[in-house]
């Protein structure tokens, strides 16, 4: 019942739905019928050992756990049940790291913008150049880059707004950033919606990352997000400071001081990474056919 209220008042409606239900029917298939009293520290060593003898990893593990841990403190905070047991972990390894080489980053930039034998541009691809641009420019997770709207770009302040007015912020915080000098004329002659098909939101661009993984020197492992994790490599390689690198990514949430919250209404406000930005984005162009807003 917990794990059914979960589901429906709060985790279907995340992004991150298919991945809970898929967790919370492991746990189905294990504790059946179980009362959450049942859950103790014995029981559930079975349950990792159990799920360890199907071959999981402990990255997958540590989801599933992490998974219905969320749905029984969820139950107490909302005063479904009285009291939840410690949900116990696996140690969960350090993620792979999953930058790109800039030639890389070029190479993904050129698919899209293809052409036939006939000269003629491979129709349909606007919005996956646009989607690079625009994470090359915010850093910010896909998400962030699909909903992002003319709304939320401030020209005279030189700001770009993550987070949609009204929307709430959650766990994966999304900041206002510096806007780089190169996607400024970009964002003019955007449409309302920045990343769109044909007038239409994007809701997700997987297929064309799946399509290149292991391609023209491209990792097995390349996703979307994959340019914010290129974007804080190469800028913490170049120097840039750790407070400005963690305040583009949304690391650093404003709210902890009444310094933090005016920051950003500051002239020098993320200066270190909207410059890199710039530099990084200058030397991309040397190894790429579009234009990305730089002198080549």
């Amino acid at each position: 019942m917990v794990f059914l209220s979960h589901w429906e008042k709060h985790a279907s409606k995340i992004a991150s739905a298919q991945a809970v239900k898929n967790s919370l029917a492991v746990w189905g298939e294990f504790w059946g019928n179980a009362m959450i009293s049942d859950l103790t520290p014995m029981r559930q060593d079975d349950f990792i050992r159990w799920m360890q003898a199907k071959g999981w990893s402990n990255g997958y593990i540590f989801r599933i756990l992490a998974d219905g841990r969320s749905a029984l403190n969820r139950a107490k905070k909302y005063q479904e049940v009285t009291d939840v047991p410690f949900i116990f972990s696996v140690r969960c390894p350090e993620p792979p790291e999953r930058a790109l080489t800039m030639q890389q980053l070029a190479t993904i930039i050129n698919r899209t913008r293809e052409f036939t034998p006939n000269g003629a541009k491979v129709p349909g691809r606007d919005h996956l150049f646009m989607f690079i641009l625009v994470g090359i420019a915010t850093w910010a997770r896909p998400d962030a880059i699909f909903d992002l709207t003319r709304d939320q770009v401030n020209f005279d302040s030189r700001r770009i707004a993550l987070n949609p007015e009204g929307r709430g912020q959650t766990k994966k915080y999304r900041p206002v950033v510096a806007m780089p000098d190169f996607i400024t004329e970009f964002l003019k002659h955007a449409d309302h919606q920045i990343v769109n098909y044909y007038g239409r939101k994007v809701g997700s661009v997987r297929g064309f990352f799946q399509d290149l993984q292991g391609t023209q020197g491209l990792p097995d492992w390349l996703q979307a997000k994959s340019i914010r994790h290129t974007m804080a490599k190469h800028a913490r390689a170049a120097g840039v400071d750790d407070w400005h690198v963690s305040g583009q990514l949304g690391h650093r949430k404003p709210g902890r001081s009444t310094t933090e919250i005016y920051a950003k209404y500051d002239p020098s406000y993320l200066s270190e990474t909207r410059q890199f930005t710039d530099d990084f984005v200058r030397q991309l162009q040397k190894l790429v056919r579009p234009s990305l807003g730089v002198d080549r």
